[in-house]
């Protein structure tokens, strides 16, 4: 939600400051944020390595304690056989449900593990 303390909407709104030319487009990019956004980009999980992927980043996100982005890659390429884009774009969409935006190691601090594991729920049952 929107809605929400001042010094973490702040935050949010600087992951932005480089992929937005205009302030009207802030709103769209926060949307990302929202835990009822729909997947913008589903065909990126429909390969056939995606099924290990999210599974691997469902194990993850389970056990670690505190959600790192560099841990998190690192888990993920011993876990999987994948590399490159067809690694990273299905964990981008599975996170964010955008395969476009700022850096995921930017976003991520700022998704609840809570959304990430129903984000990545619902990456499963595409």
């Amino acid at each position: 939600s929107i809605h929400q303390d001042p010094d973490e909407l702040k935050s949010r709104i600087l992951i932005f400051k480089d992929n937005i030319v205009r302030f009207d487009e802030l709103a769209s990019r926060l949307e990302m944020f929202n835990p009822d956004l729909p997947i913008a980009d589903p065909e990126v999980l429909k390969g056939k390595d995606v099924p290990a992927i999210l599974k691997a980043l469902k194990e993850y996100v389970e056990s670690a304690s505190v959600l790192d982005y560099d841990a998190m890659i690192a888990k993920l390429k011993s876990s999987v056989s994948v590399k490159g884009k067809e690694l990273f774009m299905p964990v981008r969409v599975a996170l964010t449900f955008r395969a476009h935006g700022p850096e995921l190691k930017r976003i991520l601090p700022h998704l609840s593990k809570e959304l990430i594991l129903k984000r990545i729920h619902h990456a499963q049952t595409l």
